[in-house]
């Protein structure tokens, strides 16, 4: 938040009338002990006595302007702020949602904030504190109510708020373990990764029945202000890899739109690695990891269409999200409530999907944990490994990354390591 400006205070002028301008003579000025200490002496001192050698009277100085001190300006909203009020507003008045929910809502955003700007022990007092009110779901912790939007007692508006499953709970996992690491040593990000943001300019989609829909065009959303949807997206990323990273690693995001249209083909299937082939030369070569926004086929034809998911560029291991550009700026109805995502729950909703795929990534990295040995492993609780105690998805990520990961060889940093230096 910017710091008020000071109100600048206007210097008083003043001006001495008469012909002549005179002083004390200097047996008035001893009457006030002749020292520097007197301000009245000191100035008087600097003058020259008339040659007439009589004491001139001073005229009483004429009154200047009085100061009109500058308005101190309210203090700046920040983001966050901004976006609590969209969110209030859209879904029908912060009154209108579990006092408790609120509460989880409004301070994970602001720990959130706080480990952006590397405030990793501001954090993690917001972080105890929750945990110590709404325990995680581990050696058989009850589950809180308040993870989940209370929709009965909402008085609803068309669409209705999207958090995930339940979005806050995978927010203070991650923010768990980020701000254990940023409390218990100094995370650098010596070592930048990249991740390149790939985004077609448009989709030629080839639906299994219908008709043929071309140049379908990105949405605009993904590019406005900086492409700041995106790097909302990524930012709760960026400090996660840099803390289970050891602090190493230091992501930087690399944007580029891709000119041509890219080919779906809902037959022969979607090569989703063409797009990184029309890169320019050397940027696949420098780049760690990808991200793929494309124009959205959801509801082409008859096909479901849209989505998200996760693969690998070619044979290089290096990792590539995928996502339709609605996936990022819109709700998927029915199931998500449909209509636009606000900043607060694109803020809540896409790190859980990152993670989700990320972790994809993760065990796959290191096949000798059998942590997915199955497709989804973790949604099945008769296959999680024994020491694990946590209940749902996220429990079982952040257990496999302090119970496996932590100690595997070659470590995190070093997996993540993809691009040819």
């Amino acid at each position: 938040m910017n710091k008020p400006t000071p109100a600048k205070h206007l210097q008083v002028s003043r001006s001495l009338r008469g012909a002549v301008i005179a002083v004390l003579v200097t047996g008035v000025l001893g009457c006030n002990g002749g020292g520097d200490s007197d301000p009245a002496a000191s100035t008087a001192s600097a003058q020259t006595t008339p040659a007439s050698g009589s004491v001139a009277v001073l005229p009483a100085p004429e009154p200047g302007p009085v100061p009109t001190p500058s308005p101190t300006p309210a203090p700046a909203l920040t983001k966050t702020q901004v976006a609590l009020d969209e969110f209030w507003g859209r879904y029908g008045a912060k009154s209108s949602f579990d006092q408790d929910w609120v509460e989880l809502l409004t301070k994970l955003l602001d720990a959130e904030d706080k480990v952006a700007l590397k405030d990793f022990k501001g954090a993690r007092v917001i972080v105890d504190e929750l945990i110590k009110k709404y325990p995680l779901m581990e050696n058989n912790q009850p589950t809180a109510n308040a993870w989940w939007v209370n929709f009965n007692k909402l008085q609803l508006k068309n669409p209705r708020p999207h958090f995930g499953e339940p979005g806050l709970y995978a927010h203070l996992r991650m923010l768990d373990d980020i701000t254990k690491a940023g409390v218990s040593k100094t995370l650098l990000g010596t070592t930048p990764i990249q991740m390149a943001i790939v985004m077609p300019a448009c989709s030629d989609i080839f639906p299994k029945t219908g008709p043929t829909i071309l140049n379908r065009r990105l949405s605009p959303e993904i590019e406005a202000d900086s492409y700041e949807a995106v790097r909302q997206s990524l930012r709760l990323l960026q400090s996660y890899i840099l803390a289970i990273s050891g602090g190493d690693l230091r992501l930087e995001l690399n944007f580029y739109k891709i000119d041509s249209c890219t080919q779906i083909n809902k037959v022969t299937g979607y090569d989703y690695n063409a797009p990184m082939r029309q890169l320019p030369p050397g940027v696949i070569e420098k780049t760690d990891m990808f991200w793929l926004i494309y124009p959205s086929d959801l509801n082409v034809g008859t096909d479901a269409g849209g989505g998200s998911g996760m693969g690998g560029f070619e044979a290089s291991g290096k990792p590539v999200f995928i996502s339709e550009d609605d996936w990022v700026v819109k709700k998927r109805a029915p199931d998500q409530g449909g209509g636009g995502r606000t900043a607060v729950e694109r803020r809540m909703y896409l790190p859980e999907w990152v993670q989700h795929e990320f972790f994809h990534h993760l065990f796959g990295s290191w096949p000798e944990f059998g942590l997915e040995k199955t497709g989804h492993q973790w949604f099945d609780k008769g296959t999680w490994p024994t020491d694990f105690t946590g209940q749902i998805e996220e429990d079982y990520y952040a257990e496999a990354l302090n119970k496996r990961l932590y100690k595997a060889t070659p470590s995190i940093a070093q997996k993540l390591q993809r691009a040819t230096k």
